[in-house]
């Protein structure tokens, strides 16, 4: 873990220690909690997830002592951090949208950590068929349409489930060179995802559709296994807190993608074209 990551959690730690005035817990041993190395650091913070993960944990140092955060440096497909997690070996949480089959078995922590946002998709397309996609008036006439996703996300089942085609990839990456290509018709996207991915790669002839909005129930949870009942518990704990004190609100806002989504969300007049959620396993 960077030391610049590892100095925001302590720091995290003890100043709630402080406010809570909790001195007889800074002479426990920290909980260290390992995670995988998903989420991109930036502008000298750790990325978003683990800012809530630290967020909610030194919330709940009063009651369940000090933390340390490990996010591990090995980069890791989500399928071998999941069965790491399972196995109860290397990894202790995984943050992830519910995803059967591959999320089975564990514990979520069911607070949503991105709030609606995950669930609601724009999609990316060729430069120059807006056309097309202005004559689309209904989930129907979009199924006539192929999508592009990855080959084991969540949004794939549940593309597929709504009678979707879909073609897919392991590698992220290749989907907007496929989409460029003309291998599929539209890349649904996170309405905090889709500026970004446009800038990035609006060479190769990309465009951001400009008239729908995809809904489709895609919440992102922590996951821990489901035999870590106190980690599940004082992360449910914290992050209720910091929904309560409006911390949570505040970090989401902080971050100028979210906001901007947020935004989007309360104000777009965009056609809604919703997709029926997968069935609970």
């Amino acid at each position: 873990m960077a030391k610049p990551f590892r100095h925001l959690f302590r720091t995290l730690a003890v100043a709630s220690l402080c406010a809570a005035g909790a001195t007889g817990l800074q002479a426990q041993e920290p909980t260290v909690v390992r995670v995988p190395p998903f989420d991109a650091a930036r502008d000298g913070r750790p990325g978003y997830f683990y800012e809530v993960l630290g967020l909610a944990l030194s919330k709940t140092v009063a009651s369940h002592g000090p933390f340390d955060i490990h996010i591990l440096k090995e980069e890791m497909s989500l399928e071998r951090a999941v069965t790491g997690l399972k196995n109860g070996k290397l990894i202790d949480v995984v943050f992830t949208a519910p995803n059967p089959g591959l999320t089975t078995g564990l514990r979520a922590i069911p607070v949503s950590l991105l709030k609606e946002l995950n669930n609601f998709r724009i999609l990316l397309i060729p430069a120059g068929d807006q056309a097309r996609f202005d004559r689309i008036r209904s989930v129907d006439d979009l199924r006539k349409l192929t999508a592009g996703l990855g080959q084991q996300w969540v949004d794939t089942k549940i593309m597929r489930y709504n009678g979707f085609k879909v073609e897919g990839s392991t590698l992220h990456e290749n989907l907007f060179r496929m989409l460029s290509a003309k291998r599929f018709d539209f890349f649904p996207r996170g309405i905090y995802e889709v500026q970004s991915d446009f800038e990035r790669y609006q060479h190769l002839g990309l465009a951001i559709e400009e008239k729908l909005f995809l809904y489709y129930h895609a919440p992102f949870y922590f996951f821990v296994n489901d035999s870590n009942t106190k980690l599940a518990n004082r992360i449910e704990t914290g992050l209720k807190i910091a929904l309560a004190d409006g911390s949570f609100d505040r970090l989401l806002n902080s971050y100028p993608e979210f906001k901007a989504a947020l935004d989007i969300q309360r104000t777009s007049r965009r056609r809604l074209l919703t997709l029926a959620p997968l069935p609970a396993s």
